[in-house]
């Protein structure tokens, strides 16, 4: 499992027009294809462009994972928090989704320096989540900026999603983008149900690649007990001792050249494989209750 810092660094945008609209099952033909984008076992959804990992954060001061996907028209940011599974049961009662929409976008907007100017609900399949219209006065600018967030909670997830217009106005194009990226959202809450061991076994040695492309220097190398992961960008490696469980794996640090190894000693990463297709394999990561997800790809022994 790579080494993401835990720094706290927000992804905040600003733009101009973007409005709260009923999801809309059309897309535009005009428009080249989409890639599909699993953020983990219970939202996938259709970016233009390679989201990349930005940074660990805080939502509602849980640890969320934060993406983006800066295409010309529109910047699209992905962020995901984890509900213990009490608070996702509590979600059933009259009232308590609204409070907890209510107060993570409260605590982004603050976050923000920005104002709720108007907000409406949407759906995607059987889920409601809440479309929230803002306003920030932006230092750059001579006036106030508008934009959109979109919350939904799925399961023990909870998602708050951003699709804003770069220029200062709203264009057709980037209207139809936005609703495209609504329209993608396919989310679920199914129980996890780990692939067949079987379908896994490729990946318990050899060597492979991290499919994040920020992460396109880092080269993993496994052996039935460890995983070395060697960044020759940086010249900066980590070892692992490994143990496979049921679900997955367990990563402990051995020994490290980064900056942070000492901070890590200790803390086990506890991973389980959500997917399997081909050479390819996903992952969701626990570190110290910060959730991480991503893929990975056989290259061979």
């Amino acid at each position: 499992m790579r080494f993401i810092s835990s720094a706290l660094a927000a992804f905040i945008c600003f733009s101009a027009g973007a409005q709260p609209r009923e999801k809309s099952t059309k897309t535009n033909p005009a428009l080249p294809p989409w890639e599909t984008f699993r953020v983990d076992e219970h939202l996938e959804l259709q970016i233009p462009v390679p989201a990349r990992l930005v940074s660990l954060s805080t939502l509602a001061e849980r640890p969320a994972q934060a993406y983006a996907a800066a295409a010309p028209q529109l910047g699209f940011s992905i962020t995901r928090a984890s509900l213990s599974n009490s608070e996702a049961a509590a979600m059933e009662q009259p009232g308590q989704q609204d409070n907890l929409y209510t107060s993570f976008t409260q605590g982004m907007l603050t976050r923000m320096h920005a104002v709720r100017v108007r907000q409406a609900t949407f759906r995607t399949g059987r889920f409601e989540g809440l479309a929230v219209q803002f306003r920030v006065d932006h230092p750059a600018a001579n006036m106030p900026s508008r934009g959109t967030m979109w919350i939904l909670r799925a399961g023990t997830s909870v998602y708050l999603l951003q699709a804003l217009p770069i220029a200062a106005s709203e264009t057709e194009e980037a209207t139809a983008m936005q609703d495209r990226f609504l329209a993608s959202l396919v989310a679920n809450d199914a129980p996890y149900t780990p692939p067949v061991p079987a379908d896994w076994a490729r990946f318990k040695t050899g060597r492979f690649r991290y499919l994040d492309p920020i992460y396109k220097a880092v080269t993993i190398i496994r052996t039935d007990t460890t995983q070395t992961e060697i960044d020759t960008a940086r010249g900066m490696q980590i070892v692992y001792r490994l143990r496979w469980t049921q679900d997955g794996y367990e990563l402990n640090q051995i020994a490290s050249t980064f900056p942070n190894a000492a901070a890590m000693q200790g803390k086990p990463i506890k991973v389980r494989i959500t997917q399997v297709d081909g050479n390819m394999c996903a992952y969701q990561g626990n570190l110290a209750g910060v959730i991480l997800t991503g893929r990975i790809e056989w290259l061979g022994q």
